[in-house]
């Protein structure tokens, strides 16, 4: 049976395509060796604030490269990224982080005001990362930052012990109830995933760092979506588990047909992400 952890397949995947494209939005292009190091910084200042080993970390952000950096971070230190659906409202906000027991959350800044009335009545709440320009009110929040100044501030390699068994929370949107969270052993979605989603996936360590070094695909993938949703953030590691590139829309807060094409044809995707009829029929129309 293939036991894989995440983290460790995306440091290989880092350390092997260092100059390729990782990350796309707008301007901003991230090379892998550029997103490896910054999530390295995420994760070593997570631990230093005291995220317990395998503690939860929520993002809580539109599409960002903070989103994706998180998760890796996360990973990288052997701690559970959860999502968290931005269009919750207060109760159902802080009854996911208590369920989810996180200890981190990296947050947009528009959110921070929820965020902060909710942090109260959190405990286990150990950290905050705020993703924008750094006008937010971080004072309410405990060891908040902004995220931009600890991706940049370097540090040495975090020395973790990570295992097939760190897990991956996914919660549902609560559109069926309150929110719910299925947790996913990071082998198990390793056998899902890696082979680009379209081969099967590389038996071990070193068949994997073969096909991240030749794919068959160098997928880049527009994602349409939220990575909140399964669907976007699924796709989005499908692309990086194969050495690929993810690619953001410029503005995250709604759909817009036309900026998706526009990104097209800056970016030259291999493969986008939708969902139904509610991009498709746009995208048409468009």
């Amino acid at each position: 049976m293939i036991e894989l952890n995440l983290a460790d397949c995306l440091d290989a995947v880092a350390e092997i395509n260092a100059d390729a494209e990782a990350l796309i939005q707008g301007d901003r292009h991230f090379r892998w060796a550029e997103v490896e190091q910054r999530a390295n910084n995420v994760a070593t200042w997570m631990k230093r604030c005291g995220v317990s080993h395998g503690g939860k970390v929520a993002v809580y952000t539109y599409n960002h490269p903070a989103y994706m950096e998180g998760c890796y971070a996360a990973m990288k230190a052997a701690l559970v990224p959860v999502n968290v659906n931005y269009r919750y409202r207060e109760e159902e906000l802080r009854y996911l982080l208590d369920n989810a027991d996180a200890e981190a959350v990296i947050v947009h800044q528009e959110f921070v005001p929820i965020l902060a009335r909710v942090a109260p009545s959190l405990p286990q709440l150990r950290a905050v990362l705020v993703v924008g320009d750094g006008k937010a009110d971080l004072g309410s929040l405990p060891s908040a930052e902004a995220y931009e100044d600890v991706a940049t501030r370097s540090a040495d390699q975090l020395a973790v012990k990570r295992s097939p068994d760190d897990l991956l929370f996914l919660y549902t949107g609560g559109t069926t109830g309150m929110p719910k969270g299925v947790m996913w052993r990071q082998a198990d979605l390793y056998r899902r995933l890696a082979g680009g989603g379209l081969f099967p996936p590389p038996p071990d360590m070193e068949a994997f760092r073969a096909f991240a070094a030749n794919p068959p695909i160098r997928m880049r993938t527009l994602i349409g979506p939220p990575l909140m949703h399964g669907t976007g953030w699924f796709t989005a590691i499908i692309a990086w588990l194969g050495g690929g590139t993810v690619i953001l829309m410029e503005d995250p807060t709604h759909f817009d047909a036309a900026a998706l094409f526009r990104t097209v044809a800056r970016t030259k995707p291999t493969t986008i992400t939708i969902v139904g009829d509610s991009f498709a029929k746009p995208m048409l129309r468009e």
